[in-house]
């Protein structure tokens, strides 16, 4: 079974739907938490990086480790796939810059279009929905194919070699979307009637995104990682 590096930097932003897709791919999850240090640098066939509520460009020792670490493995060809903070990571880490979004994204959105029709992209609705939070977004690297598009942020998704990054959150079915904006609310950065309203509209969604999830990872393991 191949060890798959699942690197955290929220308690709050898990692998979610991700987790099962992987282990059904025969990934045995070993779940890290990045801000800790000291990270493994081999023993494992590939590498997630989830988000947080850290912006890229912040000084903070773990995430320079955890971008050094994205830049190991893409040169090698070890697989990466990097989601929200852990896409604006891969970015940095292969050259380009990440700087605020033109305006930042909360809730569920049904915008995201593909910029391919095959590959990591195949069968994809055009345009489909996910669940953003973010307030910054990512330039493209030199050489890398842009996969997703929307209205809010030209850059979605991108893949570079096997380095794939993800700006919207397909991971985060019902129950995640839920705590994440129950905390948005507390935390006074989100009216707590949107909060409501955004959870209510993720549980409509839950099917739909569950299975854009399935299809995506199926395209970015059975093409880009095989």
């Amino acid at each position: 079974m191949a060890r798959a590096l699942v690197l955290q930097n929220s308690p709050l932003e898990g692998p979610g739907l991700l987790a099962g897709l992987l282990e059904d791919d025969g990934h045995e999850l070993d779940i890290v938490d990045a801000r800790r240090g000291g990270l493994d640098r081999s023993g494992f066939g590939l590498l997630v990086v989830l988000g947080g509520p850290e912006g890229a460009n912040d000084g903070l020792p773990h995430l320079r480790e955890e971008e050094s670490l994205m830049r190991e493995c893409a040169a090698r060809g070890t697989p990466v796939l990097g989601i929200c903070l852990g896409a604006q990571l891969l970015a940095r880490a292969l050259g380009a810059e990440v700087r605020r979004a033109p305006r930042p994204e909360a809730g569920l959105y049904g915008d995201i279009v593909p910029d391919v029709g095959d590959g990591p992209m195949e069968g994809m609705p055009s345009p489909f929905e996910a669940f953003q939070l973010h307030n910054d977004s990512f330039g493209l690297p030199d050489g890398a194919v842009r996969l997703a598009h929307s209205g809010a942020c030209e850059n979605q998704a991108f893949c570079a070699g096997s380095a794939v990054g993800l700006q919207f959150h397909l991971e985060a079915g019902e129950d995640m979307a839920r705590s994440w904006l129950e905390a948005a609310a507390r935390a006074g950065d989100m009216p707590a009637g949107r909060a409501a309203e955004e959870a209510g509209r993720a549980a409509e969604a839950a099917g739909r995104v569950g299975e854009n999830m399935g299809r995506l990872y199926r395209n970015i393991s059975r093409g880009l990682w095989r």
